[in-house]
């Protein structure tokens, strides 16, 4: 009886995706977007995607990276998969890098914000005049905050879902499954306009 139970267990754990290691859940973004402007000409668009991530197995799991694959029409550049963002991490509300004597890349069991900023260059002649609308004080170069995400959709629903829709991000985990071998394995997103 044991062997049959045993031979059901390593059956279904066999069969079970590569979700069950950890918990992946995009939120709503509350971060400024920001625009880079070089010689009065907007040069790229940064949009703070948010995602609650936690760590199912017992065992420990390792963010390793991520990539980003952007569809939008307003972008001119490569439309395949691309490492154009940096992951930061919200601790205690203050959005950065890992802090000292914490490694915030190994996945907690309790739930914590990652915040993934997503860099769009190469922007089409549209992106721009969709952009230029939103700046209030235009300067001759450096960044300019023009809201969050949720306050622009509010605003000009056009423009998040020009940039954000059929847009995709994976992230790379290394963990150990049930047997303790060492796996890498990509999770796909399907990025939603929130």
């Amino acid at each position: 009886m044991k062997q049959l139970l045993f031979i059901s267990l390593f059956v279904f754990l066999s069969c079970t995706s590569g979700k069950d290691y950890v918990s992946i859940q995009q939120i709503d973004s509350h971060y400024p977007i920001t625009v880079g402007i070089a010689r009065d000409s907007i040069t790229y668009i940064d949009f703070p995607l948010a995602f609650q991530i936690n760590r199912l197995s017992p065992k420990t799991v390792t963010l390793l990276g991520h990539a980003y694959k952007c569809s939008s029409s307003l972008f001119s550049g490569n439309k395949g998969w691309d490492f154009n963002g940096i992951i930061l991490f919200n601790v205690n509300g203050k959005v950065g890098y890992s802090p000292k004597g914490e490694n915030w890349w190994q996945i907690a069991r309790k739930q914590r914000e990652y915040v993934v900023i997503i860099r769009y260059q190469q922007l089409s002649q549209e992106a721009k005049k969709l952009l230029r609308k939103h700046i209030k004080s235009y300067p001759h170069s450096g960044e300019v905050k023009i809201g969050s995400i949720q306050q622009l959709r509010k605003k000009d629903k056009k423009l998040i879902s020009s940039f954000l829709q059929n847009d995709s991000i994976f992230f790379t985990f290394s963990h150990r499954d049930f047997s303790n071998n060492y796996m890498i394995d990509d999770i796909y997103i399907s990025v939603k306009v929130r």
